[in-house]
């Protein structure tokens, strides 16, 4: 029984946290602090993170500009459109 629980705490210990979910038994919360702990611990994951923040912020960017591209173009098709109707035809 000792060898059982010594494989847990020993050098296998990583295969028992790293290990796949066996059905639908495993919780959400459970599996996402696997997967960041993965991220974390490995430097590939580490350069994820870091790209995923960098296109976090340009999504943002992005957004804040198409905001005001959109404001600027109604003031201008509005200004067009009084425009044409402000001509007088003879």
């Amino acid at each position: 029984m000792a060898a059982a629980t010594e494989g847990r705490q020993g050098p296998f210990r990583a295969q028992v946290l790293f290990s796949k979910p066996k059905g639908m038994h495993m919780s959400i919360k459970r599996h996402w602090l696997r997967l960041t702990h993965r991220i974390w611990k490995h430097e590939r994951g580490s350069v994820f993170v870091e790209y995923l923040l960098l296109a976090t912020i340009v999504g943002i960017g992005v957004i804040a500009g198409l905001a005001a591209v959109r404001t600027a173009l109604i003031k201008e098709l509005v200004d067009l459109a009084r425009s044409i109707t402000a001509i007088n035809w003879p």
